[in-house]
């Protein structure tokens, strides 16, 4: 038995997918601002000391493992541990909107079992409670629990630091 009102599996669905997406924005602006950092720290090493080129390759291999280091901490890590599941996300929703009182998890917890008479759980509380999880769920803003404020700042850290590279290029771009 499914007690979950299409919509609402919908809107947890779309929760999912913006969660995945604001990581995944998020976790590229650290990327791009580490490449940026890391072509700016070896161009410094490499002008300023006039390094042989056996050494250059070491210094750019390092920089380049700390860029993999980036992107292993801010984009492939909290992309797997994402809870994905609908019980997780029904979890994420009710703590941020308090009115729900356990209704949404229990409902995504008991859709799909057929052993609830065997469990000795009442099937009409259980409908009735479903309903009450859908009838205050379904007004509910799923996606105002996506925070954007820190993406907005990474990304225009991102940007200041590509143009800064630009700027950099075309003011020496012979050096560089």
């Amino acid at each position: 038995m499914d007690l979950l009102h299409p919509d609402i599996r919908e809107k947890l669905g779309r929760l999912g997918m913006s969660l995945m997406g604001r990581l995944t924005a998020e976790g590229l602006a650290w990327i791009v601002a580490s490449l940026v950092a890391a072509v700016f720290f070896t161009f410094a090493l490499d002008y300023g000391l006039r390094l042989e080129r056996p050494l250059r390759i070491a210094i750019m291999a390092v920089a380049l493992a700390m860029v993999a280091v980036v992107m292993w901490r801010q984009l492939i890590r909290p992309l797997v541990r994402l809870p994905m599941n609908p019980e997780d996300l029904a979890v994420l929703v009710e703590s941020r909107f308090s009115q729900l009182g356990d209704r949404l998890v229990s409902a995504v917890q008991f859709s799909g079992r057929d052993d609830v008479r065997m469990l000795g759980i009442s099937e009409a509380m259980i409908h009735h409670m479903a309903g009450e999880a859908n009838a205050i769920a379904g007004p509910l803003p799923f996606g105002q629990i996506v925070e954007r404020r820190g993406l907005f700042r990474a990304w225009s850290v991102a940007c200041c630091c590509l143009v800064l590279l630009v700027g950099f290029g075309l003011l020496q771009g012979d050096l560089l």
